[in-house]
C-alpha cells in the first residue's frame, strides 16, 4: 500500500468510525445489558432473545456501513469483527485494538474473537 492509500484508508476509517459512533456505542450497551442478563439465574429469556435480536440488526447496519464507506474487511470473519473490547486486533466496536493477541477493540490485523 503506498503512501497516498494508506492515507485514504485512514480518511475513509476516520470517517467511519465517526459517523458510526452512536451506533457503536448503542450496541457496546445492549451488549452489556445482555451480559448481566445471561448473569442472572432467572433471566427473562424474551427480553435476552429481543436483546440478540437488535445486536444482530446493529451489528448487520455496522457491516453494511463499512461496506458502502469502502471498507468490507471491516465486517465479520477472520480479522474481521471484534466484540467490544475483545477485538484482539480485529475489528471492535471501540477503536483501534493493535495487533494480533492485544486485547482491546479496534481495527487491525488480528483474528476474530469467535
Amino acid at each position: 500500500m503506498t503512501k497516498e492509500q494508506y492515507e485514504q484508508f485512514q480518511a475513509k476509517r476516520a470517517a467511519f468510525l465517526q459517523e458510526t459512533l452512536p451506533l457503536r456505542q448503542t450496541m457496546a450497551a445492549k451488549g452489556i445489558e445482555l451480559r448481566t442478563l445471561y448473569a442472572q439465574p432467572n433471566a427473562d429469556q424474551a427480553t435476552i432473545q429481543k436483546l440478540r435480536g437488535e445486536l444482530i440488526d446493529m451489528r448487520s447496519q455496522l457491516a453494511k456501513k463499512a461496506n458502502d464507506a469502502g471498507l468490507p474487511g471491516m465486517g465479520f470473519g477472520r480479522g474481521g469483527y471484534g466484540r467490544g473490547g475483545y477485538g484482539h486486533g480485529g475489528y471492535g466496536m471501540m477503536g483501534y485494538g493493535g495487533g494480533p493477541g492485544m486485547m482491546g477493540s479496534g481495527y487491525g490485523p488480528g483474528t476474530c474473537w469467535r
